[in-house]
């Protein structure tokens, strides 16, 4: 008898052993086995990548390496539980427990990976630091708030009743935040179609004119030419027309109206003018040294032949210094070269005297 008894107490304790046992060997195995899946995966995605020169690739598996090796954890632990007993596997709170890991892993490698496509600039679009942190920080919401709905739906918890109340409570909230919502929307338009960038010399349909200094969420700021800054709500900004001076070629036409009098020979104004202009855009910073001003005459005024002269600055704010030096300069050619910049004046003619029979003539 004690023999028998003694053989089943060991029995016994064989299957209590056996029981934390082989779930241990199956959860280290199986670990084992999706860890060396995902080291397989990561080398080869790694070995293409390099091929290709991209550099995207191994960075972005860099930053996936700790959500991944916590699904894979999670994992492991799910398929242990399909060979532990049952008890175990009948255990709700187990259950969900392992569920809620999986939901939070899965959530956090996609996470992860678009992250790195926005901070790393292979998405179609390349965005700006600021489109960036914004377009990362609603990614974040955007999948904190589906997963955790995700999760007390498998919880059991009815979503229905939250999702209600959300569709109720965004409408009150758009209502009472119209103006703002729209000013946001306008801002994230801003900045991810980029009319408007940071630095950038706009000028407003209103006649704001000056760089780009902020792109908010609520506002845009303009530095004008005095240092004073312009806040500009974002909804006005992206409503009205404006001009970017610094969006495509960032060269520009200066356009310097003169006059001459009438007695002037206007090829010889032609040529010192351009050769005058040629000389400033040459020696004078932010001018185009290639360019040749040249000049058109377009009006016959009351005492002068006006004429427009065109040089060409690198951005819109080097005309001020261009337009400066080329009026002094251009002051002093003529002066030497006998051109006569004519004072405004008018020339009257009167009938003649009944006095004498003298016509007078005044000017």
């Amino acid at each position: 008898m004690n023999t028998i008894s003694n053989y089943l107490i060991q029995l016994m304790e064989w299957n209590r052993i056996k029981e934390v046992v082989i779930p241990v060997i199956i959860f280290v195995g199986s670990l084992a086995a999706f860890l060396f899946i995902r080291r397989f995966l990561w080398r080869k995605l790694k070995a293409l990548g390099r091929s290709k020169g991209s550099r995207w690739t191994e960075t972005t598996l860099n930053s996936l390496k700790a959500p991944a090796n916590l699904f894979c954890t999670t994992l492991a632990i799910s398929f242990t539980l399909q060979f532990a007993e049952a008890s175990l596997r009948s255990n709700l709170s187990v259950a969900y427990s392992v569920k809620v890991a999986l939901l939070l892993s899965t959530a956090w490698l996609i996470y992860r990976f678009i992250e790195s496509l926005l901070y790393l600039n292979v998405a179609p679009f390349v965005f700006s630091d600021t489109t960036r942190t914004l377009l990362v920080n609603l990614a974040r919401i955007l999948i904190l708030v589906t997963t955790g709905l995700v999760v007390l739906d498998n919880l059991g918890i009815s979503i229905t009743p939250i999702l209600a109340s959300l569709g109720v409570g965004s409408v009150a909230v758009a209502l009472a935040l119209q103006d703002t919502l729209s000013n946001y929307f306008s801002g994230f338009y801003l900045l991810v179609d980029e009319p408007i960038r940071i630095g950038d010399f706009i000028e407003t349909e209103s006649g704001i004119e000056g760089h780009v200094v902020k792109i908010g969420w609520r506002s845009t700021h303009i530095k004008k030419l005095s240092n004073n800054i312009v806040v500009i709500p974002n909804s006005k900004i992206a409503s009205q027309r404006l001009t970017n001076f610094d969006l495509g070629e960032t060269e520009t036409a200066v356009l310097v109206e003169a006059s001459v009098a009438y007695g002037s020979d206007l090829e010889k104004v032609q040529r010192v003018t351009s050769e005058v202009g040629k000389i400033i855009v040459s020696t004078v910073e932010g001018g185009v040294a290639t360019f040749d001003p040249f000049i058109r005459f377009h009006t016959f005024n009351s005492s002068s032949i006006d004429f427009t002269v065109i040089l060409r600055a690198q951005r819109i704010t080097d005309q001020f210094l261009l337009k400066h030096e080329f009026i002094k300069a251009l002051h002093q050619g003529y002066l030497k070269e006998g051109i006569e910049i004519p004072f405004p004046q008018r020339v009257v003619h009167l009938p003649a005297s009944t006095v004498g029979g003298v016509g007078i003539s005044r000017s």
